[in-house]
């Protein structure tokens, strides 16, 4: 079984919520998904984890195998995956993480923000996230704007297979 995670990041890529938003938010995930996943036979344990992650830079939230496209938010051209991994390693340094986003779109030749494009499934930067590893369930619309309330910003939900 591969291990699916739901990730709650922040759309202010710099934002960090405070430690006791955090832990609340944490308290509320745990009680929403279950604790041993429903999909595990009798024997196993399959538990879920729930986590936050603060990173000292902006660092990018991807999909890993669950990217399925991605694609020019100007004129909707799908765009090449070597082309957008050559593109963040342009504007990503390990020393500093990510501090532009401008790249210039082949299709438009126009000046973007790489969080602009189109992702299937989405990708975000940021420096926080809110994780849970192998949840059995998914969050629904509502929900994530309960965390947002509780974490005082804006957030995307994507999925994360390892």
């Amino acid at each position: 079984m591969s291990d699916r995670s739901i990730c709650l990041f922040s759309l202010d890529p710099t934002y960090i919520p405070s430690e006791a938003a955090q832990e609340e938010a944490k308290a509320l995930l745990r009680d929403l998904v279950p604790a041993r996943h429903p999909a595990a036979t009798r024997g196993e344990r399959i538990i879920t984890e729930v986590t936050t992650q603060v990173t000292a830079q902006i660092d990018l939230i991807h999909p890993m195998e669950n990217l399925d496209r991605i694609s020019c938010h100007l004129c909707g051209t799908e765009l090449d995956f070597a082309w957008w991994y050559d593109e963040v390693a342009k504007i990503y340094t390990p020393e500093t993480g990510f501090t532009a986003f401008e790249i210039t779109v082949p299709c438009c030749v126009a000046t973007c923000s790489v969080r602009d494009l189109d992702y299937v499934y989405p990708v975000g930067f940021a420096r926080f996230q809110l994780l849970a590893l192998r949840p059995g369930r998914d969050l629904a619309d509502a929900e994530v704007a309960t965390f947002e309330r509780i974490l005082g910003c804006a957030l995307r939900k994507t999925y994360i297979w390892l």
